[in-house]
């Protein structure tokens, strides 16, 4: 009898991909928790097919969630939706999406037998590092983390650690798409940036899903009780490089204005993954970054748009 995944934030960049890639397996039964005014959009572009390989279940109402653990036996959860809080959102808001939210989840789950539980994480929320920016992002996030470890007495946490995930068809506001629709597709004039010698881990999306379905693949085999993985390449490239491939991918004329923007007063100059407790459960990140830009300008000059 197949395990059934409550898979939250599938609508989202990342979890469309990983909705793709699990239900591609077929061993699995897959319940996708969505919002009414969430686009499908994302999802049918990664599998056309979803609506009839996955059931979407929309919250409606305060007693939504309770309704959905009463009609279906929730084995795992994969957790990746998240609230970054821009645009002035209160704290709040943010700590009931990212905090009350997930520990609502898991409840429910404890109470009929929930095995495991798949918390995405971000590399600046690393131990001592400060990430003003995005504060009451990190801040529920950290905080979300000691309640899973408190919790994991009772079943199974994966924290995902994921560094600079980037992929096709991102957000046009994350720092990647965003490069590369300017610079790859529109070929603007100019582009402001930092100095870029900041190095980060950049990974691609395929190679974070197959992050996630290497613990679906192992956890029952090993005796843990909460893991924080990070996930990654292992290889910190400087994001003067990154963008500079982009241009030379692309034959772009943009001029990149590098030093054109400060640093922040807190950036992080360096991240990049130790994804040895993966690599043990047979994780491999295959893409090098050269590899992942190809790999998306190419899909974007073929399709001739972007939506």
């Amino acid at each position: 009898m197949h395990k059934t995944i409550l898979l939250t934030g599938g609508t989202g960049f990342l979890g469309s991909h990983l909705l793709g890639e699990i239900l591609r397996t077929g061993e699995y039964r897959v319940i996708v928790l969505k919002r009414k005014t969430s686009s499908m959009a994302k999802i049918l572009k990664v599998c056309p097919d979803a609506r009839e390989q996955a059931l979407f279940f929309e919250l409606d109402g305060e007693d939504s969630i309770a309704r959905l653990f009463g009609e279906h036996k929730i084995d795992i959860i994969i957790h990746t939706a998240t609230e970054y809080g821009r645009g002035g959102m209160m704290p709040s808001a943010v700590l009931g999406s990212n905090l009350i939210f997930p520990l609502t989840l898991i409840e429910q789950g404890l109470r009929q037998g929930l095995e495991l539980f798949v918390n995405t994480d971000s590399y600046f929320n690393k131990p001592n590092q400060s990430y003003t920016t995005l504060l009451d992002y990190s801040l529920s996030k950290k905080s979300l983390n000691l309640w899973l470890e408190y919790l994991s007495a009772r079943c199974k946490v994966v924290n995902l650690r994921l560094e600079h995930l980037y992929g096709d068809f991102d957000s046009p506001g994350k720092f990647c798409e965003s490069v590369i629709r300017s610079v790859a597709i529109r070929k603007e004039k100019s582009v402001s940036l930092t100095s870029g010698e900041q190095k980060r881990d950049f990974v691609f999306v395929d190679d974070v899903c197959g992050a996630y379905m290497a613990v679906l693949r192992n956890y029952e085999s090993y005796y843990f009780s909460y893991q924080t993985c990070d996930v990654g390449t292992g290889t910190a490239v400087p994001v003067r490089d990154f963008v500079s491939y982009v241009k030379e991918c692309s034959c772009s004329p943009t001029e990149l204005r590098f030093g054109d923007i400060p640093y922040r007063d807190d950036e992080m100059m360096i991240s990049v993954a130790d994804s040895q407790f993966l690599r043990n459960w047979g994780f491999e990140a295959k893409t090098g970054y050269r590899q992942g830009i190809e790999k998306i300008i190419g899909r974007y000059t073929k399709e001739g748009c972007l939506q």
